[in-house]
């Protein structure tokens, strides 16, 4: 049999973190969207709800003072406190005992390698899972001012069933035909759907821009459509009039996932997921758009890690003091297992703590674009 270290090798907290940890990054690096706005420094807290400071710009100018004027008492800037929450995902997974026959013999490399295979593939299944949950809430929390959750834990496409709702903080004036009221701009600012060929979209965007300006947001620069409406750019006369070159030159520049335009970066982005009820979901909706700044240094958007602690050994321990120490801090994404009896049996314990919200909810726009 196999020695009870070449078992703990291949069941070692940090083998199997690392396995699911790449294997989460290797299923989010296919969604575009997902790592435009999730990339880059995270932050880390040891609290599954995070306190912070709402952002905006001030554009208020500071008045002049004589010279030889004692310096003028001001007002300091006020500011809005808010709350995101983590979002936390822990799952176990019993492996049967033949799984754990395979790992413990080692003269049966066949079995042994199977064993070890059946390890890593439940562990990036798991990986994977969770990837898609954090996929999909981003996707929810861009799209619309509420995430709706059920008795489960499942992520919702409507509010039927849900026991539990996530205030995302877009306001309602950002979502729809947006009114321009609000911004002091006459009538809706999406005031014709994209799919028809003479909609100034270009303009459209100008408008939004003007609407970020009056609420201090920051200044609108990408918009994610779904892939398969890549044909609104391609037949739009506002944006064909852009190339001199013609409608070959449009189309040649459609054919990528990219395409900058007077100051503006269009994404097209198809992804789906599977819901809840077992249809096609859609990372990027297919009648909205969804515009927002820079993701830049993290001024309007927060990600971030949680806290797990995890066990760096499974079983009973000698002494009060070992079963303390028998822990470690580990941020984000966690993977461990556990041998346990009765009757023998593999746990694959998995999950992670992420956070993702708005610093200012105001700086995303997701209008409905097809109507």
């Amino acid at each position: 049999m196999a020695s009870l270290t070449d078992v703990a090798k291949v069941l070692d907290y940090r083998t199997l973190a690392s396995v699911y940890s790449e294997a989460g990054r290797d299923n989010l690096a296919l969604n575009t969207y997902f790592n435009m706005y999730t990339g880059g420094a995270r932050e880390q807290f040891r609290n599954d709800e995070v306190e912070f400071v709402k952002l905006s710009r001030t554009k208020d100018p500071m008045p002049l003072n004589h010279r030889g004027s004692p310096a003028r008492v001001v007002t300091p800037t006020g500011k809005d406190r808010a709350y995101l929450r983590m979002l936390n995902m822990y799952d176990v997974l019993e492996l049967g005992m033949d799984t754990l026959q395979m790992l413990r013999n080692p003269d049966q490399w066949v079995l042994q390698d199977k064993g070890r295979e059946e390890v890593a593939q439940q562990t990036t299944d798991l990986a994977t899972r969770h990837s898609v949950a954090k996929q999909v809430f981003m996707a929810k929390y861009m799209s619309s001012q509420t995430i709706w959750i059920d008795g489960n834990g499942d992520i919702l496409e409507s509010s039927t069933g849900a026991v539990e709702t996530i205030a995302t903080g877009i306001p309602t004036q950002n979502i729809g035909q947006v009114p321009g009221a609000g911004f002091g701009i006459t009538g809706d600012i999406i005031d014709a759907a994209w799919d028809v060929a003479g909609t100034k979209i270009l303009t459209q965007l100008d408008k939004l821009n003007e609407a970020a300006e009056a609420q201090n947001s920051e200044p609108l620069r990408h918009i994610w459509i779904h892939r398969s409406n890549k044909f609104w750019l391609r037949q739009n006369t506002e944006i064909l009039a852009m190339y001199s070159a013609g409608q070959d030159r449009l189309d040649n520049a459609l054919s990528g996932d990219t395409f900058e335009l007077n100051g503006y970066t269009f994404h097209f982005y198809g992804g789906t997921y599977t819901t809840t009820a077992a249809a096609t979901g859609y990372y990027v909706p297919k009648a909205q758009a969804i515009i927002t700044p820079d993701p830049g240094d993290g001024r309007w958007i927060m990600n971030a890690d949680g806290l797990q602690l995890v066990p760096t050994q499974s079983g009973v321990m000698p002494t009060v003091e070992a079963a303390l120490s028998n822990w470690t801090d580990v941020f984000g994404d966690f993977a461990y297992a556990s041998v346990v009896d009765n009757p023998p049996r593999t746990q694959l314990f998995a999950g992670s703590n992420w956070l993702f919200g708005f610093k200012s909810p105001k700086s995303t726009f997701a209008p409905t674009v097809d109507f």
